[in-house]
């Protein structure tokens, strides 16, 4: 189970305002926590943890039992939290007003089927070039 939290910018720079959203982070009984990002990012980057809630039973499971990924074999994992800026250049692929999502989906398609340096890099240059 996830959740995402979104920020203005200058949010965190307030020390009261930041003692509050760690205290929030504790307290949130989900596996992944997202600030301003799309939480499904810690799932398909494949390294982070995803998971349920610490502490949950079988016979209470909550949001989950367990780990997958967990690249790094962390023991005693609590939840995961990804952080990053609130606007990204260029915008990603999943963003519902990316300009024109058709050709950066065939790159990433060809990329799957092929995946070669060269695809990469077509897949790259058609983000940057399609995601403004």
């Amino acid at each position: 189970m996830a959740a995402s939290i979104t920020l203005p910018p200058d949010f965190r720079k307030d020390a009261a305002r930041e003692k509050a959203l760690q205290s929030a982070l504790v307290k949130l009984r989900y596996g992944t926590i997202a600030i301003n990002q799309w939480s499904g990012l810690a799932f398909a980057m494949m390294s982070p943890a995803w998971g349920g809630v610490a502490g949950s039973r079988l016979d209470d499971a909550q949001g989950g039992i367990g780990w997958v990924h967990n690249t790094l074999m962390l023991d005693g994992i609590e939840k995961n939290v990804l952080t990053g800026p609130l606007t990204v250049s260029p915008k990603p692929l999943w963003f519902s007003t990316h300009a024109n999502p058709e050709p950066v989906s065939w790159r990433l398609l060809d990329l799957y089927y092929k995946p070669t340096v060269w695809n990469l890099g077509r897949l790259l240059g058609a983000a940057v070039r399609y995601g403004r």
